[in-house]
């Protein structure tokens, strides 16, 4: 029953935060009004509005229904899921249910290919949304559930996606923010480090920024 008695403390470690900062450093403009209210729905529930998780859950899965090859769309479902998880007060419900949603966004992940890199009009390209989502909240669960090394290759691959450069700044140092955190949890100092500096020259003035020197100086004392 260890997990069970770990996943109690499931609210503290996926937090509310990790998603409300996803969801404000997500620049994607959803296609449709019921994507719309999809996304809406998720950002009240991740920043701790429980009447919302299950809208959220129900909106996404319509949306994966309609769009099934959207690999965004899924792993918004998955990450739906884990929520639920949050709120959950069954201790089995509750890991049943992340487990699912990280399942989701295994899947979701799978699917991107080179065709999901490319930019599309006033908005990111899916593979980066997608992956801030899945690395989010890979990040974000306990570690029996066994997705850091996930974490640090989906980090990776976001870093590399073509024309990088070209990211909206927030987008960028996000991005770097999340891969020094996942190269740490993987034993990779080095490599935290430079995307510490990442995030920071990416955006000077921002959270992410800002975040990462309280890192830099943590790794340094």
């Amino acid at each position: 029953m260890k997990k069970s008695i770990v996943v109690l403390s499931f609210i503290a470690l996926l937090g509310l935060c990790h998603f409300a900062t996803l969801q404000s450093a997500l620049a994607a403009k959803p296609d449709t009004l019921n994507a719309e209210q999809a996304f809406q729905h998720f950002g009240k529930a991740a920043a701790g509005d429980k009447k919302h998780t299950r809208k959220a859950l129900a909106a996404f899965k319509a949306l994966h229904e309609n769009s099934p090859n959207n690999p965004l769309y899924l792993c918004y479902l998955g990450a739906s899921y884990t929520l639920l998880g949050r709120d959950g007060w069954n201790p089995l419900a509750k890991l049943d249910n992340t487990e699912k949603g990280l399942d989701l966004i295994d899947k979701a992940v799978a699917k991107l290919s080179a065709e999901h890199d490319l930019p599309r009009s006033n908005d990111i390209p899916i593979s980066v949304a997608t992956r801030l989502s899945a690395v989010s909240t890979y990040l974000g669960v306990p570690g029996f559930f066994h997705r850091k090394q996930a974490a640090y290759s989906q980090a990776q691959l976001a870093i590399k996606t073509p024309n990088f450069t070209q990211l909206p700044a927030a987008i960028r140092a996000q991005l770097y923010l999340l891969g020094a955190k996942a190269a740490e949890r993987n034993k990779h100092g080095v490599e935290a480090q430079r995307y510490l500096q990442g995030a920071i020259d990416s955006d000077p003035q921002s959270p992410q920024a800002n975040e990462a020197r309280h890192l830099q100086q943590g790794a340094q004392s």
